[in-house]
């Protein structure tokens, strides 16, 4: 559940799909998962070609001020820089709509907060 969605499940959604009474244990067995996906990718070394890119992703601040004004766009204090690196393989296709184009098969990606 947790990675079948680009968004993420929180305590409580995952609490009523299960329709479990209490919450906390909810919450703690959300926390050790998260935890143990982030360990695993120290155990993938990519190889092959690494396509390199970067993203932003906002961040939540628990002193989140609304009087104060903050920088809009790329670089505002409320994004985080993210390295994204994706392993990819070339898949040979004997096509000729994009003869040009190599296809390539995505591996293993790694993200790295900057």
């Amino acid at each position: 559940m947790l990675s079948a969605t680009k968004k993420t499940f929180s305590a409580n959604e995952i609490q009523n799909q299960l329709r479990h009474d209490v919450y906390s244990p909810i919450w703690n067995m959300l926390h050790k998962i998260r935890a143990v996906m982030g360990k695993r990718d120290s155990r993938y070394k990519l190889t092959e070609f690494i396509e390199i890119d970067e993203g932003f992703f906002e961040t939540i601040n628990a002193d989140n001020k609304k009087d104060i004004e903050l920088k809009r766009g790329r670089g505002s204090q409320r994004q985080a820089k993210v390295l994204v690196l994706v392993e990819s393989k070339p898949v040979i296709v004997k096509s000729l709509k994009n003869k040009y184009k190599p296809d390539r098969l995505a591996g293993h990606i790694k993200m790295i907060v900057m």
